[in-house]
């Protein structure tokens, strides 16, 4: 098993191995690990929220619209109405959240990186996305042959002032 520590905190999460038991029968070895927040600077960007949303950092889930609809903490493409994405991180509740001004800045960053892949727009792609967190996440995908890869359950994040990165890596059931 590879050891997450050694890997990336940004892709795994803090976690820890398990033995797993129950009533004497062994069921695997399984990993525990944190949820996907950015309670106690996880992700490194666990400043207050920003009137300018740029300067802030975000945590995004993919997932089906069923599960996430597209409500108040997210939107859906206008091509694949099936897919959600949803804010997990600010919490969109918070006083300081401007729904207006952070929500249209998240949505148009994600537009923006799908229309600079659509286009094959390298440069632009190496300026909006950690093209190496990719890399490494869809590896650990295909490795772990996770069928919900890129369609749900997903997270991406971004930094302050930052790009767009693949992870935390999460559910693999």
């Amino acid at each position: 098993m590879v050891n997450a520590e050694e890997y990336y905190l940004e892709i795994c999460g803090a976690n820890s191995s398990a033995d797993v038991y129950l009533d004497g029968e062994y069921y695997g070895l399984f990993m525990m690990c944190d949820r996907i927040d950015e309670k106690e600077g996880r992700l490194g960007f666990d400043a207050p929220i920003s009137e300018n949303p740029a300067e802030m950092g975000y945590i995004i889930e993919i997932g089906m619209t069923d599960r996430l609809g597209a409500g108040k903490d997210g939107w859906s493409e206008d091509r694949d109405k099936n897919r959600s994405y949803s804010i997990s991180y600010p919490d969109i509740d918070d006083p300081a959240f401007k729904y207006d001004v952070h929500m249209a800045y998240i949505e148009d960053y994600f537009d923006q990186c799908l229309a600079a892949l659509s286009a094959k727009d390298w440069e632009k792609i190496c300026e909006l996305i950690d093209i190496d967190s990719f890399v490494d996440y869809y590896i650990m995908q295909e490795l772990f042959m996770n069928k919900d890869c890129f369609w749900r359950s997903v997270h991406f994040h971004k930094k302050p002032n930052g790009k767009l990165y693949a992870g935390p890596a999460w559910d693999f059931d």
